[in-house]
């Protein structure tokens, strides 16, 4: 059985795909902002732990398809 050629495989780099990736990780933002901050901490630090998570999502996505490349 031959591999597939690049241009047959599907594209990785949906933009669905990573949408629910930067979900996934906004909810792991949200869940280690609350876990790691007391209820009443600024919303601008809850955000930025937020967006992190969401971005750390991204960057896990992007690692993850590239490592099993």
């Amino acid at each position: 059985m031959v591999a597939p050629s690049p241009n047959e495989r599907k594209s990785d780099n949906s933009l669905t795909a990573t949408i629910v990736y930067f979900i996934i990780g906004a909810f792991f933002g949200v869940y280690f902002a609350g876990k790691f901050f007391p209820f009443n901490t600024s919303p601008i630090i809850f955000g930025l732990t937020v967006l992190t998570g969401a971005l750390l999502g991204i960057v896990v996505r992007k690692g993850v398809f590239e490592f099993f490349r």
